[in-house]
């Protein structure tokens, strides 16, 4: 699940930076989208180190951090989304909330074993 958990949130990563490429920026939303792209490729970084933790609650922790840092990342596309509106936002919105979800039920699974 972790392998496959990581593959995702590099392809979520990956394409918002496409995304992010096309659009023209004054400099405040460029601000925005450097703490977006800074946010969205830790979540796949943490999982990284998390699967090459020694401890049960190290590969805990590092998934707890990419839980934030995906939390951060929907903040970040939110406010992109009030000031520029674009569809294609939502449905980065909607995968950054799956993701969440599936790195909150890989630590609740992992703290029960």
């Amino acid at each position: 699940m972790e392998k496959e958990i990581y593959k995702r949130a590099c392809n979520f990563a990956l394409e918002v930076i496409k995304f992010s490429k096309k659009l023209n920026l004054d400099s405040t939303l460029k601000i925005i989208l450097n703490q977006l792209v800074r946010c969205i490729t830790s979540i796949g970084a943490n999982i990284a180190e998390g699967s090459a933790a020694v401890s049960r609650k190290e590969f805990i922790n590092y998934l707890g951090i990419a839980r934030k840092s995906a939390v951060e990342t929907i903040h970040w596309l939110k406010i992109l989304n009030q000031l520029i509106n674009e569809k294609e936002i939502e449905n980065f919105i909607n995968e950054g909330q799956q993701i969440v979800n599936i790195l909150s039920k890989i630590i609740i699974n992992t703290k029960k074993r």
